[in-house]
């Protein structure tokens, strides 16, 4: 048995009309549809692959000016983390070698 982990949703915008009742069942469904388990997730497909996307777009190099932050670890290291503006988020975009354009390279 799983453990339940209650979600609090807030809907922003509703083009389609659903009610809360369609929202819940629209999630859970969702929770189903993971294509890197064959069990279901505690969070729905979509937002599982956002946060794989997010996370290995780390990899990728923007050439451009950013400021760098050093921060003091448990352990007593110092970690550089780079910082990014919103200008940058805004102003780049993400270019995929037309092979995997059409893949779901992040899965």
């Amino acid at each position: 048995m799983g453990t339940s982990r209650p979600t609090l949703y807030h809907v922003l915008h509703d083009d389609i009309g659903f009610s809360s009742d369609d929202v819940q069942r629209l999630t859970y469904w969702l929770c189903h549809t993971d294509m890197r388990c064959t069990k279901s997730v505690s969070i729905p497909a979509p937002v599982h692959y956002a946060h794989l996307a997010a996370f290995g777009s780390r990899a990728l190099n923007f050439d451009d000016d950013r400021t760098t932050d050093n921060v003091d670890d448990d352990d007593g290291d110092d970690e550089q983390l780079e910082k990014y503006s919103i200008d940058d988020i805004q102003t780049k975009l993400m270019v995929l070698d037309p092979k995997v354009a059409d893949d779901m390279w992040f899965i």
